[in-house]
């Protein structure tokens, strides 16, 4: 439950952020221990997350502002290389398409409520079980440059590398700068101006 769901019932659970914040494959795994697992939505389609309740709950059978998730037979366990890909056949993991757009601001990152995007400043990497495609990324991205689909992925517990780019350097010593190629080309382009490609010192001494 939510913070909504805190106010609005006295109904016990478990507290998110949000229920499009859990991976929909958490569902299936306790269905699959339970018989059946439910996520409980108190507002319905007056929340102002709903857009990404409704894409986190694609697959999902839905009863008032409940979403369920059922399991006739099975012993699925995470981890198990053949029980997750039989787990990704019968959920669905969701794959992204970055194009070199991306500068690697961590936009995207900062903004994913379950934590699956990360970057080290040169690379974007994600983990699909932990994607509830709730297109959060997709939104923020100043670019434009994300694309998510559902697609089955071989090993959805493992960091995916999605985007990687170089490091820009100072035009003048060689030294890196703490931003990457195509944010030094997107910078450039829009201010007009070279200095972009310089470090600080340099700019200094180019002013003197």
């Amino acid at each position: 439950m939510c913070d909504y769901g805190l106010q609005d019932s006295e109904v016990e659970g478990v507290r998110v952020k949000c229920i499009a914040a859990i991976p929909t494959q958490y569902l299936y795994i306790a269905a699959s221990k339970h018989g059946e697992a439910r996520a409980y939505c108190s507002r319905g389609e007056s929340c102002p997350m709903w857009r990404a309740v409704e894409s986190w709950a694609v697959g999902l059978a839905r009863v008032g502002n409940e979403f369920v998730a059922e399991a006739r037979k099975s012993s699925l366990e995470p981890g198990d290389r053949r029980q997750t890909r039989i787990l990704a056949v019968a959920v669905g993991y969701w794959s992204f398409e970055v194009t070199e757009e991306c500068t690697l601001c961590g936009a995207c990152v900062h903004k994913c409520p379950t934590r699956a995007l990360s970057t080290d400043g040169r690379r974007l990497v994600l983990t699909p079980a932990l994607c509830t495609a709730c297109r959060v990324c997709v939104d923020k991205c100043p670019e434009r440059a994300i694309t998510v689909n559902n697609a089955v992925v071989e090993n959805p517990y493992e960091p995916l590398l999605l985007f990687r780019d170089n490091p820009a350097v100072c035009k003048s010593c060689g030294r890196e700068l703490p931003y990457t190629v195509t944010a030094a080309r997107k910078i450039s382009q829009r201010v007009g101006s070279d200095y972009v490609y310089l470090c600080g010192e340099c700019r200094v001494k180019s002013f003197s």
